[in-house]
């Protein structure tokens, strides 16, 4: 799944990745030397220049929701 700009609501079943999200945005010079600091800056980059406001949410991991069920088959498929 891609994110682009037009993305108001994001549903994730990592808290790591929604804390990381979150320190980008309130901490950008500490996440310099973070592995996926490139990914981190195009994310808060985007949410920046989002028109609206974009929503993050947590969700239960294999619940049945439809993005999250595909994100997680996507990324099996691309370990094997």
């Amino acid at each position: 799944m891609k994110l682009t700009i037009k993305d108001t609501q994001v549903a994730t079943d990592s808290a790591c990745s929604l804390s990381q999200i979150r320190k980008q945005l309130l901490f950008p010079e500490l996440q310099r030397d973070h592995i996926h600091s490139n990914l981190l800056e195009q994310i808060a980059s985007m949410i920046s220049a989002s028109p609206e406001p974009i929503c993050f949410y947590k969700v239960k991991a294999h619940s049945g929701i439809a993005g999250n069920e595909c994100a997680y088959a996507t990324a099996k498929h691309c370990l094997t």
